[in-house]
């Protein structure tokens, strides 16, 4: 089975905040996938992983920082105010 969860920030320096999904998840026994995706380095690999994220069998995204922001924006843009 595919991990379920994914942890998703824009720079490995929010590692320490979001570590402590990690620890949460870690001592519940649910397993995760990291990824560190810029959104202002890297915009087309984040939207990749936006997109993908239901084919690749994640139910849960815990995002944070500016990564957070942009995907919430994609988001309502994509199937609140498309027409």
């Amino acid at each position: 089975m595919s991990k379920q969860v994914a942890i998703v920030m824009g720079s490995d320096s929010d590692w320490p905040v979001m570590q402590e999904a990690a620890t949460a998840l870690d001592s519940v026994g649910i397993e995760y996938e990291v990824n560190v995706v810029s959104a202002h380095r890297t915009p087309e690999e984040m939207l990749a992983f936006a997109k993908g994220a239901k084919e690749n069998g994640f139910k849960v995204v815990i995002a944070c920082g500016h990564y957070f922001y942009i995907i919430e924006s994609w988001f309502i843009a994509r199937y609140f105010l498309s027409s």
